[in-house]
């Protein structure tokens, strides 16, 4: 009897080691990693711009988070097609970083990349990057350009919509600069990422920093020593399929800042009061502490300044709108005005009581802000502070 035991535990241990070898052997270079939840009508396009790769050595993750439509009818029917889509579902809705972490401790690939349900792969996008994975070794992320569609109302009524093209920032000394106060332009499902690094690592999505997760990911990654580099052209097109509650956005934003209160404390020793301030006077104060420090390149930080400053001259209102931040730089005694980063973006303006910008674009509808008791700050109104915009 205790021969037979012996014997079976021995079996089983030997099918054990050779199945964990044949993963090892038969695993993809690529695993690419989509949570989903019910989105049954979105899953076909996203699901087939994968299948469809030039680069075909990639399993396909999908994470059924608990859907509760047709999301698993529509998996398995591809499935049925292509033997490379792996399948997991939650029995129960547990949310997007618990389903992202299940997929990544599922993939075999070396490196992972990563899909959202509503966006689309254009068909070099992996061939692409594993080509520059294999031509730059340092690299931890590599984010793409991407595409994606604007809509807006023409000042005769009429509402248009047209493709843009987004790119991302580079070097990564660049997009270290840029996240001391966002996601530095990195779309989230742009990415590929070295997956052995977060193994080595044990970097994953933290669940601490939900409706954010993917911008501490990149904090994560480049505070140990990561690299993120960036393809500008655009390899995906980016959907925001449908509004997220206002509790999303209260939740991002809170964990945005407590991220941003990271990144600055890797320079500045008041980050947390140093975050409550203007762009402008951040980065004023991590030139001159970086001017010892040493952290970032300077120059980079200098050209920040010069990017989100007009000079102290002229006459500049800090505007807040769903779908940019900028100055605006009055002309003609007041009564025109033309935003700063994109000065020929230009409107007529009328200041009326309480507080009240009427801002009537050239070319779009006209808007109206409210504006502070010292006309420093202008948000559009209705707007609160959460924001209207799909994050990555």
């Amino acid at each position: 009897m205790i021969r037979r035991i012996i014997f079976i535990s021995f079996m089983i241990g030997i099918c054990c080691a050779g199945f964990f070898i044949y993963r090892s052997v038969t695993a993809p270079r690529v695993s690419v990693v989509m949570a989903t939840y019910n989105r049954a009508h979105l899953l076909p396009r996203a699901i087939e711009s994968v299948l469809r790769q030039t680069f075909s050595d990639f399993e396909f993750i999908i994470i059924d988070d608990g859907s509760t439509d047709e999301t698993a009818d529509v998996v398995r029917y591809f499935q049925n097609r292509d033997r490379r889509i792996v399948f997991l579902q939650n029995k129960k809705n547990k949310g997007l970083v618990a389903s992202l972490n299940r997929g990544l401790a599922a993939a075999r690939g070396r490196y992972i990349a990563r899909i959202d349900d509503d966006d689309e792969m254009l068909r070099e996008r992996l061939a692409r990057q594993v080509a520059y994975f294999e031509e730059h070794p340092e690299a931890t992320v590599l984010a793409t350009g991407y595409y994606t569609y604007k809509y807006k109302t023409r000042a005769d009524g009429v509402k248009v919509r047209w493709r843009h093209h987004l790119g991302c920032p580079a070097p990564t000394e660049q997009v270290f600069v840029n996240m001391m106060r966002a996601t530095g332009g990195v779309a989230h499902p742009t990415v590929m990422i070295d997956g052995a690094y977060l193994a080595a690592r044990d970097i994953m999505y933290d669940p601490d920093f939900k409706s954010a997760e993917d911008y501490k990911l990149w904090y994560d990654i480049l505070s140990t020593g990561g690299e993120i580099h960036c393809l500008q052209d655009p390899l995906i097109e980016y959907t925001r399929a449908g509004d997220n509650p206002s509790s999303f956005y209260r939740e991002q934003n809170s964990n945005t800042r407590r991220i941003q209160v990271l990144f600055l404390s890797l320079l500045a020793d008041n980050a947390v009061f140093l975050n409550e301030q203007h762009e402008c006077e951040i980065f004023r104060e991590l030139v001159k502490q970086n001017s010892v420090k040493r952290v970032v390149d300077q120059e980079r930080l200098l050209n920040k300044i010069k990017e989100n400053c007009p000079p102290d001259e002229v006459d500049s209102v800090l505007v807040e709108h769903p779908e940019w931040r900028d100055y605006v730089i009055f002309t003609d005694g007041g009564k025109r005005l033309y935003r700063f980063k994109k000065p020929k973006q230009t409107a007529r303006v009328d200041l009326l009581p309480g507080g009240r910008l009427v801002v009537a674009w050239d070319e779009w509808a006209p808007e109206t802000f409210l504006c502070d008791s010292a006309m420093t700050k202008c948000i559009l109104e209705g707007q609160n502070d959460a924001g209207t915009t799909k994050t990555n």
